[in-house]
């Protein structure tokens, strides 16, 4: 008898964590809009859509972007207008991310669209969670210049939804019209505003950086393991371990990390009354609980923005504070960022100036803490986009840099020293 696999759905409009964005990139996880993000989604559209229709210039809405402001975008050059949003800022070059990487910026977008903060058009969401359903999986290079939101990669992954770009599908690449056209998706016009609320995010960095975390978490897993065996092995002194030191130093994560390891040594030979031991250990199994719980540490305070990044629905918070982390994700290559680049209209856009309100030039220096959460806010403001900002930094060979944390989750990431033997 043949045993059919379950493929497991997850359904947006609920909370959503890194396990869920792990699920639809690496395991073929669908995607379904609940009814609750489908609401949110044509609420949102509709207050575009009524700004759309009246006289008040409204910043990427009805007019140019960057130095293009003061250019009326009129409603019968609206729709091309957004499209060229998308194809101007497609300028990544490289080798492209892999096939999950994808997937994961598709999620994280997806994601923050069904908050229905964007108001983007509700069938182009859909569109996204087609594209990951049915394996539609764009062509999205791996390098692009400094910025404050994923611009460059983003634009290039959305490009097959108005049937430009390349895409990949069943293990073949052909062009995003293709593509789109052989999985039965079938295409749709940008609507106002719609272009900007695709690519003004950090899809590629929260998406690629949910991998991250998840595969820290493996690491850290197996180092436990890794140390639980070699104790047993080299029947070395567990008294390093004991709750009673490390509640005595309290260095942060020592005390979790002596009790994970104690969990994996319980019933073995090695805890057993009178078992033959060392009487003194190397270094690096003596110092391990206060290295490695402060890796646990790091890593959870880490993953709490990341989650909300996916849970919950945005509040107006401060961008003037910066926190860094260095990260390469788990196939090797890096978290790419964004660029700072000229918009069609032939102005400036500085990076997540789309998503912000303001006059020419004010892009969204003075943060976003004192936007408020009105019409005129909802058309102008992805609030998704903005809760976790890990931008302003650069590609390099070995790393890239998450940054522009909100205060409540600033930290000061530090090195560790390697333990060594004596």
């Amino acid at each position: 008898m043949r045993r059919t696999t379950i493929t497991p759905t997850v359904t947006l409009g609920r909370p959503v964590g890194i396990a869920d964005v792990v699920a639809i990139a690496r395991n073929g996880a669908r995607v379904a809009i609940g009814s609750t993000a489908m609401r949110r989604l044509k609420r949102s559209r509709a207050v575009v859509d009524k700004l759309a229709a009246g006289e008040k210039p409204i910043y990427g809405l009805n007019t140019g972007l960057g130095a293009g402001v003061d250019t009326r975008i009129t409603a019968a050059e609206m729709n091309d207008f957004q499209a060229r949003v998308l194809i101007a800022r497609s300028v990544g070059i490289g080798p492209r991310f892999s096939t999950a990487e994808v997937r994961a910026l598709l999620a994280a977008r997806l994601i923050g669209l069904t908050h229905g903060a964007a108001g983007i058009s509700p069938a182009l969401a859909e569109r996204i969670a087609a594209m990951l359903n049915k394996g539609v999986h764009p062509v999205v290079p791996s390098i692009a210049s400094v910025g404050e939101s994923d611009l460059a990669p983003v634009s290039h992954a959305m490009l097959p939804l108005i049937g430009a770009g390349k895409a990949e599908l069943g293990g073949k690449l052909m062009s995003g019209a293709e593509a789109m056209r052989r999985a039965g998706i079938k295409p749709v016009k940008l609507g106002p505003k719609d272009g900007i609320a695709l690519v003004s995010a950090n899809s590629a960095s929260l998406g690629s950086g949910a991998l991250v975390l998840h595969d820290a978490a493996v690491v850290l897993q197996a180092q436990r393991a890794a140390l639980a065996l070699s104790l047993e092995g080299f029947r070395g002194n567990p008294d390093p371990f004991d709750p009673r030191l490390a509640n005595v130093r309290a260095a942060p994560g020592q005390a979790e990390a002596a009790a994970a390891v104690l969990k994996l040594l319980k019933g073995g030979a090695l805890m057993k009354p009178r078992a033959a031991r060392r009487v003194q250990d190397p270094l690096s199994f003596r110092c391990f609980p206060s290295v490695h719980g402060a890796a646990m540490v790091r890593l959870s305070e880490w993953k709490a923005p990341s989650r909300a990044a996916c849970t919950h629905s945005a509040l107006p918070v401060s961008m003037s504070t910066t926190a860094r982390l260095a990260v390469t994700t788990a196939s090797g290559s890096n978290v790419t960022l964004s660029r700072r680049t000229r918009d069609p209209a032939g102005g400036a856009q500085p990076d997540g100036a789309a998503a912000c309100s303001g006059s020419a030039g004010s892009g969204c220096r003075s943060g976003i803490d004192h936007l408020r959460h009105s019409e005129e806010t909802i058309a102008r403001v992805d609030y998704a986009s903005v809760i976790l900002r890990p931008m302003a930094c650069r590609t390099s060979s070995t790393r890239s840099a998450v940054s522009s944390q909100p205060a409540e989750y600033r930290t000061r990431p530090g090195a560790t020293a390697s333990p060594q033997r004596t």
